[in-house]
Formats: C-alpha cells, structure tokens, sequence
C-alpha cells in the first residue's frame, strides 16, 4: 500500500513539472498551435486563410456596393489571441485570433451606437441606433457608411432619406446630414410607407395606419389648436368646436362627420387634420424637423445576431466610427 501511495505522488509530481514547462515554454500561446498539420483551422481558413474578408452586399436604401473579390491569399493572419469567453462570439476564430478593427475614424468622438432592437428575431423590428454628440465642426455625411456583423460577416450600406417625406407622391431623397443631438433608427427591414425620412411635427399621422419600430412619435399639433388657426371655417360653429375637441392628435377622420357640424368645417377637418395638410401649413415652423431620422435598409431577413454580436460602424473610408457588443 505505502509504494502505491509513493508511486501516486511521483506521477502528480511528474505531471505538475510537465505543466510549468508547459507554460514557461508559451503554453497556449505557442507558435505551434497556429502551425499547420493537426492544428489548422478546420474551416474556411487553410494555411494562411483569411476568414474576415467580408462580402459587401446590395442591400438597403442607396446601396449600390457590390462584393468583395480582392485576392486575399497574401493577407497577413490576425495573431491576437483569445482574450475571453466573449471572443467566441465577437470574431475570433481558431488558428487566427481576433479579427483586427479597422483604423479609427475623426467621427469617431462624436458617435455613439446603441444595439436599440438588435435581438429581434423579425426584420421589420430590428434596428441598432446611431447617436450623434459633442460638437462636430461640421454635419455628418451618414449616407455611405457602413454597418458590420462580426457573426455573419455581412456589411450594408446606409443609403439617403427623405428630408420631407410625402404621401401620394415620389419622395425626394438626400444624403443624411446629421449634427449634434441626432438620433438615426436604422431598421432592418422595409420601410412600412416604402421610405426613409426625417421626423417632423406631422409624422405621427403615419402611425395611425402603419406600425413603425420604435413606434413614431405621436406630437402633431393639436386639433384644436389647428382650430383657431382657420377662423374662416371654424370661428362661431359651437357644434364645429365641441366635435373638433373629441378627435385625437395625429389621427385621420375615418369615421361619419355629422352633418351638423356645417360645410366649412368638414373641410377642414378633412383637409387640414391630415398628414399633407399638417405639412402644408407647418413646414415653415421654426421647429417642424425634429432631430431623429428613421432609415430602412430593405431587408426581408434579420442581420444581426439574436444572442450575441458585435455591430461595427465604418464611416464612407472604412474607418471605424464606433460599435456595440451584446
């Protein structure tokens, strides 16, 4: 019994001496581990390979990229190593390391993304959001950057937006320019009235027939007060006022207009208590824009990650902006 015990001890012993050598010698960090043979990267890496060539796809408003064909096969491998469990997700890849972020770009310090919806499982609802702060020197171009997947290797292009959208018209798009205070909802899917636009104090009517994610802000001027501003068709009607003050903010009359309320006031409340007439009479307002954009990039497929990602933005050189991990 006393020589089993001995001899136990003698192989722990032996095998603790074999683990400090281990590591003195590099452990998992040693060279021989990223060499080819029984260790090689057992997908589309190879010797040599380059997994973070990333394909630009068409996708969204104003994407006209196309894919990435450059030859690769001379590319430098990432040699940065694993750092945490977190890596596994967010780009490191066997036999390669962590994928390398690009250069920081000079917006850099006035950008911040949130991952907003980026979990959902829908297209129409996901969304990550682009926040603008500090006091760039001058707007911001959005229109040609780019947002990344680090799980999917998928990239697209922020395309233009209405600055006033229209209804029953073709909108007018234009680059993004955003300054500070900016908020930019970047939605996966398609637009629900077929476009991306900035907010103004009229589009909360859109709402009422559509469901946007996140839901549009419901702060369209008050039919009552859209009331005193047509005394022409409203000043003296009792019937007109006590009807105008049960219609809600940012809703079109789609029920029966009682005939008492006169002509002229179902005029207005049919031409003037409606997103085009809102426009008509406000966009010259002081503060009819609003500093929030909502941008559509047309894909009927989710894009990031249900579980864990991490969402690069590139500005238009491919320089990082900023990104968010989950």
């Amino acid at each position: 019994m006393g020589n089993a015990k001995g001899d136990l001890l003698i192989v722990i012993l032996l095998l603790i001496a074999l683990g400090i050598a281990w590591v003195m010698t590099g452990g998992p960090r040693n060279t021989i581990a990223h060499q080819s043979g029984l260790f090689s990267a057992p997908w589309p890496l190879g010797n040599n390979g380059n997994a973070y060539k990333v394909p630009l796809v068409p996708l969204g408003t104003g994407d006209t990229s196309s894919s990435d064909t450059s030859d690769t096969s001379n590319a430098p491998t990432p040699t940065n190593t694993k750092t945490s469990i977190f890596d596994s997700f967010f780009g490191y890849r066997p036999g390669v390391g962590r994928a390398t972020d690009p250069s920081v770009s000079p917006y850099a310090e006035f950008v911040r993304l949130d991952r907003g919806n980026a979990t959902s499982q829908d297209a129409k609802n996901e969304y990550v959001t682009i926040r603008i702060s500090g006091s760039p020197k001058n707007n911001l171009i959005l229109t040609g950057w780019t947002l990344q997947s680090s799980t999917n290797s998928i990239k697209v292009v922020i395309g233009p937006a209405a600055q006033t959208p229209s209804l029953g018209n073709i909108n007018t798009d234009a680059s993004i320019s955003v300054n500070s205070g900016a908020t930019v909802h970047v939605t996966t899917g398609r637009s629900p009235n077929g476009a991306s636009f900035r907010i103004n104090q009229c589009t909360g009517y859109f709402e009422q027939f559509q469901d946007f994610s996140p839901a549009l802000p419901q702060d369209c001027p008050r039919p009552r007060d859209e009331m005193y501003l047509f005394p022409e068709k409203t000043a003296g009607n009792a019937e007109c006022e006590a009807f105008i003050n049960t219609l809600r903010q940012c809703t079109l009359t789609v029920t029966e207009i009682p005939g008492k309320i006169g002509n002229n006031c179902q005029d207005f409340v049919l031409n003037n208590l409606s997103y085009n007439g809102c426009v008509i009479k406000h966009r010259n307002d002081a503060d009819f824009y609003k500093n929030e954009w909502r941008v559509f990039l047309g894909r009927d497929q989710e894009l990031w990650s249900n579980s864990h990602d991490r969402v690069l933005l590139l500005d238009e050189n491919g320089k990082l902006v900023a990104s968010v991990s989950y």
